[in-house]
């Protein structure tokens, strides 16, 4: 884990493999840990996970958001993270609309996962498409976390951007 997370000061964007939301947490925490003073963006597939993900990063004093909350609460912490210097925040989807001005990180937990794609009512987004737009638009870092690549993930990114495994052999049928 701390030579992945030492490979990420290299890269600009990256597919990190990792089995579990265990080992998932533990490169973001020491990713954030080695990059105290920057905003760190985490995108989670659903309530569950996003829950799990701010406990595990409670030392982090991350902001939560889940979608659950009053449209008060919800903008409360949108509020405090607009006014936060350096931190985390962590979400579900709903995070991705939520980005900072000063962003320096997104990572896209689980970013194979269905919901990462809101298909069912309007307005229809998918969060990978808006942190690859958050990327561009405020020249952040966005590194994909997740047991195996999408199809688009390897076209997208270099051998050179697949960490902790090798790219597998796209062949067409």
């Amino acid at each position: 884990i701390s030579h992945l997370i030492s490979e990420l000061d290299n890269r600009g964007e990256a597919f990190i493999a990792a089995l579990d939301l265990r080992r998932s947490a533990a490169i973001v925490s020491g990713y954030t840990k080695k990059h105290k003073d920057g905003l760190t963006l985490i995108i989670m597939p659903n309530v569950r996970d996003a829950e799990l993900m701010a406990k595990a990063l409670g030392h982090h004093n991350p902001l939560y958001i889940s979608g659950n909350e009053s449209n008060n609460e919800r903008f409360a912490i949108w509020n405090a993270w607009q006014k936060k210097k350096k931190g985390i925040l962590v979400g579900t989807r709903l995070a991705a609309l939520m980005p900072h001005k000063n962003l320096s990180t997104v990572f896209l937990i689980r970013s194979s996962h269905e919901n990462h794609k809101q298909a069912d009512r309007n307005p229809r987004y998918d969060t990978r498409l808006i942190a690859r737009k958050i990327r561009d638009e405020f020249n952040a870092k966005l590194f994909y976390i997740d047991t195996a690549p999408r199809i688009d993930e390897i076209a997208l990114l270099t051998p050179n951007q697949m960490l902790g495994m090798k790219q597998p052999k796209v062949e067409i049928i």
